[in-house]
């Protein structure tokens, strides 16, 4: 997945799977949609390690180093990241097999069936570099049921942590706007798209020239001593 990312996708040895995403299910961050994608692969072919004869090992490798932190330490600071994790224990495939499942990190350069999956427009180029390379390419029909259930519950999180978080920004901004008009200092107004000078009661004092040269060089005597 890349940010403003239309598809999911995921490739093992010539087996690859790809979710376009539909226009209401839009605007995850892309580290939440990196886990998801890994969370999916992990639904989808983690079954085959489990139930071959004696067991295999599934090395799942992506290349968001926040999936691969998440699967890892199974924490993280991120409300959607948690919620993802949460989704992922739940799944009967991954509590059945979980013991057959290793993760790390690769580059993302190196993770090129994975990329081309996952992008509508270089599908294309999936099927010229496999066939480059001799191998044989197996479109895995995975269900797509779950992980679109998981979007749906994952948004409006998103646009509440969004919403909270412009919010907290607003409060700061104001609080920086007091300050700077209680010091003299021109604070930008969007009126007309025009930079307009705060209006300053008489007793307020202002940052001439002079003070500011004077500053400039009381910090050149400064760093001179050092």
């Amino acid at each position: 997945a890349e940010e403003g990312a239309e598809g999911l996708g995921f490739y093992m040895h010539g087996m690859w799977g790809f979710f376009d995403i539909p226009e209401h299910l839009r605007g995850l961050p892309i580290s939440t949609l990196e886990f998801l994608a890994a969370a999916w692969a992990i639904k989808t072919l983690l079954p085959i390690f489990t139930l071959a004869e004696g067991g295999a090992i599934m090395h799942l490798r992506v290349d968001a180093l926040a999936t691969c932190f998440s699967l890892l330490k199974r924490s993280q600071k991120s409300e959607l990241l948690q919620k993802v994790h949460s989704e992922l224990l739940e799944l009967e495939e991954f509590q059945e097999g979980k013991g057959y499942l290793v993760n790390s990190h690769i580059a993302g350069l190196a993770n090129s069936g994975a990329d081309k999956a996952s992008r509508p427009k270089k599908r294309d180029q999936l099927k010229i570099w496999a066939a480059t390379l001799g191998i044989e390419l197996t479109l895995v029909e995975a269900p797509t049921t779950w992980l679109e259930g998981v979007m749906s519950r994952l948004l409006p999180v998103h646009e509440e942590v969004c919403r909270l978080r412009r919010l907290k920004q607003e409060a700061k901004d104001r609080a920086l706007s007091e300050v700077e008009q209680s010091r003299g200092v021109t604070v930008p107004c969007n009126r007309n798209r025009a930079s307009e000078t705060v209006k300053l009661s008489r007793s307020t004092p202002r940052v001439t020239a002079d003070v500011f040269e004077e500053s400039l060089e009381e910090l050149r005597n400064m760093r001179a001593r050092r």
